[in-house]
């Protein structure tokens, strides 16, 4: 069951790495199973999941397939993709890379740098996590890399207009720990929210401390 749910959790994953409609613009809903493909595009998906799932194992995969979805459901307004890009070494352990194009715009107006952190982490990082009861990965974690864009506007319709102008990249990198996820969910009751407390953070491949937030944090990248 484990192997089909992979499956056809991807089909979205491969269907999104494609450029998504402007925003505003409506797009066609994507196939639910596996069984609504060609059998053509079928083999080519099990193929390439085939070879993550060997290289990687099966915790890579699902990991990989729920960065894009959160991301997608918090409302990416440009294309979005996620690749596994192999092993990172940072301050003297290894991680499994992902690479996450969340394809979202922030509004430099009411989301500063620690509330963007803040946002990708409880609406994307956190929740991926928390479909996966025990982190397995071959090396001592993961790192995350969240590409998305940041600039000022007023409302969704300003952004809408000026959709070809995104604003100033920026690349923020949580280094999660096997060891921190399974620590936490000991200690925590099941919550992983003190966990970012435990993870490092870089922006823009710069070391940062970024303080828990005080309350809850934006579930939005700006104005709708």
């Amino acid at each position: 069951m484990r192997g089909r749910r992979i499956l056809e959790l991807a089909l979205i994953v491969l269907l999104a790495l494609t450029p998504r409609a402007a925003l505003g613009e409506p797009t066609p809903p994507g196939p639910a199973t596996l069984d609504d493909l060609g059998s053509a595009t079928q083999e080519s998906v099990t193929r390439l999941l085939a070879k993550t799932r060997r290289k990687y194992g099966e915790d890579a995969v699902v990991i990989q397939t729920q960065l894009l979805l959160h991301a997608l459901r918090v409302g990416s307004h440009l294309a979005t993709g996620v690749r596994v890009a192999g092993v990172d070494q940072y301050q003297g352990a290894r991680y499994l890379r992902f690479e996450l194009e969340t394809g979202l715009i922030f509004d430099d107006l009411t989301r500063d740098a620690d509330q963007r952190v803040h946002m990708l982490w409880a609406t994307i990082l956190e929740p991926t996590l928390a479909t996966i009861e025990d982190l397995e990965v071959e090396p001592a974690g993961i790192a995350v890399v969240m590409q998305s864009h940041h600039r000022p506007y007023r409302t969704a319709q300003e952004l809408r207009e000026t959709i070809d102008e995104p604003g100033v990249p920026e690349a923020v990198t949580f280094y999660v720990l096997e060891a921190d996820v399974s620590a936490v969910r000991k200690d925590g009751g099941g919550s992983l929210r003190p966990l970012f407390g435990r993870c490092r953070i870089t922006v823009d491949d710069a070391e940062r401390t970024v303080p828990a937030p005080a309350g809850a944090p934006p579930t939005l990248p700006g104005p709708v």
